[in-house]
C-alpha cells in the first residue's frame, strides 16, 4: 500500500514537552492526509542514556503508528500516576502525542 512508507519530504511540527521538570521535543511526522506516522524526541545530552533509550522508543512508537495503532490506543496502554497523567518520560511524549489527535480520534486510521 502507498499509504505504508512516509514520504521523504513531509509536514512536521515540532513541541515542546516537559515530565517531571524535564523538558523536551517531541518532533511528528505527517502522511499527506494528516495521519501522524513518525516520532521522535530532541533536547536530551546526545548519547546519554535518557536520549538512547527516548530514541528507541520512539522507533517502536513510530512502527506501530504505522501499523495503524492510533495515539490514543498508545496513551490507554501507558501507566498512569494516582492524578491520571503519565507514569513516566515515554508516557509523557505519548500523552503530548495523543493530543495531537483531532477530536473524533480518527488521526490514524
Amino acid at each position: 500500500m502507498a499509504d505504508d512508507f512516509l514520504p521523504h519530504r513531509r509536514m512536521i511540527e515540532t513541541v515542546e514537552c516537559e515530565f517531571e521538570g524535564i523538558r523536551f521535543y517531541l518532533t511528528l511526522g505527517f502522511y499527506p492526509g494528516g495521519r501522524v506516522g513518525e516520532v521522535q524526541v530532541s533536547g536530551f545530552k546526545h548519547g546519554a542514556h535518557v536520549d538512547l533509550m527516548m530514541e528507541d522508543a520512539c522507533a517502536l512508537i513510530s512502527a506501530l503508528l504505522q501499523r495503524f495503532v492510533s495515539p490514543l490506543a498508545l496513551q490507554d496502554m501507558m501507566a498512569r500516576k494516582p492524578d491520571g497523567g503519565p507514569a513516566s518520560l515515554i508516557g509523557a511524549a505519548i500523552f503530548r502525542l495523543a493530543e495531537s489527535v483531532p477530536e473524533d480520534g480518527d488521526a490514524n486510521g
